[in-house]
């Protein structure tokens, strides 16, 4: 039986109770500089929507009107091998959670129905920066230190530190253990984890400003 106090949960209850999709997720593109220029061709000038929230974060839009824009905005996304969810997993279940309910509940499903659709927002990942994000680690699970560091040197180099470790570099991570700092260094990272079919922890990434809910939202059929 699925945990109703689960985060995502409360998020479909808001995806049912307003008919619409209104927590954009946040995914990665792949290196594509055609499709960085032409954003930001279309980020020029005067956006039609534009608003300060209260933690200083500015919010603006430009709607693309330009049919063909559009159409090689389209292209350029269908040819990438694949998009990277960053931030939105429960967003991203609930909305498949919603599709699912509303397929079996319609005789007449085509796969048209917007509530097919993903409310998403699309960042290159070069443009992403993404902050450490502080665990910890209360039980080892009747490993040793010694144990412990042996496993965590399967996936990461570790490298002794005198001072406190704050991550500087992509793949880089800090690690307070047995009274001593280490710095680890993995070997893979976030896009080869997803390649690879594999799954990351939970809260595996933190990324700030977040995206305001509302702005832009996708009204459910």
């Amino acid at each position: 039986m699925p945990d109703q106090s689960a985060p995502r949960f409360p998020r479909v209850r808001q995806i049912e109770a307003l008919n619409a999709q209104t927590g954009p997720v946040l995914v990665a593109y792949p290196t594509a500089p055609e499709l960085d220029e032409l954003l930001a061709r279309v980020a020029q000038g005067t956006p039609d929507s534009d608003a300060l929230a209260d933690d200083g974060v500015r919010h603006a839009i430009w709607p693309v009107r330009d049919a063909a824009t559009i159409a090689r905005i389209t292209a350029l996304f269908d040819a990438m091998p694949a998009l990277y969810i960053s931030d939105g997993h429960h967003r991203s279940a609930a909305a498949a959670r919603v599709a699912a309910g509303r397929r079996q509940a319609n005789p007449r499903h085509t796969g048209e129905e917007s509530y097919n659709s993903l409310l998403v927002v699309a960042f290159p990942h070069h443009a992403l920066r993404i902050l450490d994000y502080n665990r910890v680690v209360r039980d080892l699970h009747g490993l040793s230190i010694d144990a412990f560091l042996a496993k965590l040197r399967e996936k990461f180099t570790l490298t002794p530190s005198a001072t406190a470790v704050k991550p500087t570099r992509h793949g880089d991570f800090g690690l307070y253990c047995g009274g001593r700092w280490h710095r680890m260094t993995l070997r893979t990272d976030l896009a080869a984890v997803a390649d690879a079919g594999e799954v990351m922890p939970p809260k595996s990434t933190w990324f700030d400003p977040k995206l305001a809910d509302g702005l832009v939202s996708l009204v459910l059929d």
